[in-house]
């Protein structure tokens, strides 16, 4: 009825050797034999790199973030005080007129 010798499985569990024997020959094929697929993953990889930011590339954007927002919060600042002595000139005149 019951064989003791098969008491455990077959197979392990985990990949076949066969698929690991196709998966090594597959990847030896593309590296020996088929350089022009290597060639296109690496286009592939260099035109991804090209639309890649580099550090300086950040830090030189920040800086001229950095001025442009100085150079508003001046503007802004001189337009603010100009407004404040217009408002105050008027509210002098007006004083001195009653």
């Amino acid at each position: 009825m019951n064989d003791p010798k098969r008491s455990h499985p077959t197979e392990e569990p985990g990949m076949n050797p066969r698929v690991i024997d196709e998966s090594v020959k597959r990847i030896e094929d593309d590296m020996y034999f088929s350089s022009d697929s290597i060639k296109v993953r690496l286009a592939r990889i260099e035109e991804k790199l090209e639309n890649v930011v580099t550090k300086e590339d950040l830090e030189a954007n920040m800086m001229g973030l950095k001025t442009e927002l100085i150079a508003h919060t001046n503007s802004t600042f001189r337009w603010t005080i100009g407004l404040y002595m217009v408002g105050a000139g008027v509210l002098l005149t007006v004083l001195k007129l009653t």
